[in-house]
């Protein structure tokens, strides 16, 4: 018995085979984007943590609430940088977990607070920084 291949079941299995090898290197290099997002956003929290005055260096039994007030009572200009540096706290952790499920789709920012975006220069050692360890922001 002869098999004979038409150009059409030909055809799919060329598209089958592209999707496959497409998504094959896109999911390694969207997960790359994500952990270099990661980077940028824990290094801009970093910053931001650095204008508000610094970390505080006691964390046990403070609350949230409690370790905003500490910032917030620093002044205006503090607090505001404190409030971005969460942001962008929130960001590098959104983009570890994103890096890591790079193959699911990921949720828009959420809109910046003012003065949200410092100016730096990029620092590779927050690549690793970021994918390594837990981001804690605004303490020691």
């Amino acid at each position: 018995m002869r098999m004979t291949v038409r150009l059409r079941t030909l055809l799919g299995v060329v598209v089958v085979v592209a999707g496959l090898l497409g998504t094959a290197v896109g999911i390694p290099r969207r997960a790359e984007s994500f952990r270099r997002l990661a980077a940028y956003h824990y290094q801009a929290s970093s910053v931001l943590i650095d204008r508000a005055g610094g970390p505080l260096s006691c964390g046990t039994g403070l609350t949230d609430s409690d370790i905003a007030q500490a910032f917030c009572n620093r002044g205006f200009l503090e607090c505001r940088a404190y409030r971005a540096s969460l942001y962008h706290s929130d960001l590098a952790e959104k983009y570890r977990g994103a890096a890591n499920c790079a193959w699911l789709p990921v949720p828009r920012d959420p809109p910046p607070p003012p003065e949200a975006f410092p100016d730096f220069d990029a620092d590779p050692l927050f690549y690793d920084l970021a994918n390594d360890i837990e981001i804690v922001n605004g303490l020691k």
